[in-house]
């Protein structure tokens, strides 16, 4: 499931202009939103992934390794899928 978007990226060019404040802003903005577009890209395999996490976790009981996998799920259903 690739997702397409439009250019963020700046040119070699606009990035060399920019001044040092810029710079910063930019960075900043930058990783924010490409990790967004990472997990956008490919939302199942973030999704696995964090199922993965839950359950190699020490988690009390299985009640409550159950109950952070059906969160992950709700979540994933709730951003990809409304």
């Amino acid at each position: 499931m690739e997702k397409d978007f439009e250019v963020f990226l700046p040119t070699s060019q606009e990035i060399t202009e920019m001044s040092q404040d810029e710079f910063e802003a930019w960075i900043h903005k930058a990783f924010i939103v490409l990790q967004e577009r990472k997990i956008q890209r490919d939302p199942l395999s973030h999704l696995r992934k964090r199922i993965s996490q839950i359950l190699d976790g020490n988690y009390a009981t299985e009640a409550l390794r159950e109950e952070a996998v059906l969160q992950a799920i709700n979540s994933y259903y709730k951003r990809f899928n409304s």
